[in-house]
């Protein structure tokens, strides 16, 4: 889990400087970043068995999905990039504890 903990602070950032204005290859792209790190920080959670925040995961993954992009709004994509982006730093930043089990 410290891996993914580390590596959960990248897409964070990506998703936090999305709110700027920037070229749609760098949206294409976020959405390639977002969406796997969520799968796999979703996996993660789920084998520490924290189900619930990998249900939120597995959601993020299914909105930043890259081969069939949901369109909406820019003022709710940005909306949905700082939720995103939280939910990634807590990750970054919290220490899980499995349930019945030892802190990691």
């Amino acid at each position: 889990m410290q891996k993914v903990r580390a590596l959960s602070v990248i897409p964070a950032i990506l998703l936090f400087l999305a709110i700027l204005s920037w070229p749609y290859e760098y949206y294409q792209f976020l959405r390639w970043v977002v969406c796997l790190s969520s799968l796999w920080v979703g996996w993660e959670l789920k084998e520490i068995k924290l189900v619930g925040p990998a249900i939120i995961f597995a959601g993020i993954a299914i909105t930043f999905n890259p081969v069939s992009p949901l369109h909406m709004l820019k003022e709710t994509w940005q909306l949905i990039d700082i939720g995103a982006g939280l939910a990634f730093l807590v990750v970054a930043l919290r220490k899980f504890e499995e349930k019945g089990g030892e802190k990691e």
